[in-house]
């Protein structure tokens, strides 16, 4: 086969318009070459030595051992990409190098157009988006004022009306029922109010005469010397079953105190009768005992509800 002729036929072998084919043999001498002055005359070491890129010497070692592979190569400014592989019937080895301009050319041809086409249709698609947006929000203009004027106490006001099922027409709805559930709300709440207030009243006005049962004015005899008394009663709630009393009959003091069981009202009445028996018990009987026992026997005839107060 002349030399030539395979030099000349390798070369015509175009896979990109300035790509280029090189063969070695198994010392790494070129057998092909663009430059025919580099044929049988220099290995790849040796004609690479003024390269910047030494990544030309393991292309050689690599061809030389029978690899196959890629590598990228930065010869001056150009940047190309080499693919070898073995001729295993001989022991030679084939490389093509081709310039990165040429394998990418249309790649980045076709990355400018793929630019330019998806800025235009994310163009069109921000547009669509917006009006799209802007159409389906529109209403939320109004629900905003209304909600305003709910909070202000305008419990009537005007909805947006909506034709579409969509969650804006689940939203519309919400806000009627809303406005519906507000306003029996604020009814049951005025009710509720006013119950709460009456009662408080009553209550103030049941701590009042609960308070006026017990004695406040302190100190209780002030024309004797030999009694130093005081006496207070704070309730957990605004009325309660806590008691005292005293007095004197007879140059006798006569004193109780004592705690109903339980809290509140209930309590609180129990309380008034405890008092109230007390000093009714004591005007009849001079000795403690009497006067518990008469107390005790009272209470416990009519005691349904099983309320009971510890005294001393």
């Amino acid at each position: 086969v002349s030399l030539e002729w395979l030099s000349e036929f390798v070369k015509s072998i175009k896979l990109y318009p300035n790509s280029y084919n090189m063969m070695l043999g198994r010392g790494g001498t070129y057998i092909v070459h663009r430059d025919k002055e580099r044929i049988l005359n220099e290995t790849i070491f040796t004609a690479t030595l003024d390269m910047e890129d030494r990544t030309i010497e393991e292309i050689g070692h690599g061809m030389i051992e029978g690899k196959t592979a890629m590598h990228s190569l930065q010869n001056d400014s150009l940047l190309s990409y080499v693919f070898y592989a073995p001729i295993k019937s001989t022991g030679w080895s084939v490389a093509v190098v081709c310039p990165y301009s040429d394998v990418f050319s249309g790649v980045d041809e076709m990355k400018h157009v793929v630019l330019f086409i998806t800025t235009i249709g994310l163009l069109l698609l921000v547009a669509f988006v917006y009006y799209t947006i802007k159409h389906l929000t529109a209403p939320l203009t109004t629900f905003s004022q209304a909600a305003i004027q709910i909070a202000e106490g305008n419990f009537e006001a005007a909805l947006p009306d909506i034709q579409s099922e969509d969650e804006m027409r689940s939203l519309r709805d919400s806000f009627a029922f809303m406005q519906k559930s507000l306003v029996a709300y604020i009814e049951e709440l005025k009710f509720t109010t006013a119950n709460k207030e009456r009662i408080e009243s009553e209550l103030r006005i049941a701590s009042e005469i609960q308070m006026g049962m017990v004695p406040k004015l302190f100190p209780p005899f002030p024309e004797r010397t030999d009694i130093d008394l005081y006496a207070t009663l704070k309730s957990a709630k605004e009325v309660g079953g806590d008691l005292y009393d005293f007095f004197l009959k007879d140059n006798k003091l006569y004193f109780i105190i004592g705690d109903v069981s339980g809290k509140g009202v209930p309590a609180s009445l129990i309380m008034a009768v405890v008092c109230r028996l007390f000093r009714t018990e004591a005007a009849h009987f001079d000795e403690p005992a009497a006067i518990v026992s008469c107390l005790n026997n009272s209470l416990a005839e009519t005691n349904e509800s099983n309320m009971f107060v510890t005294c001393f």
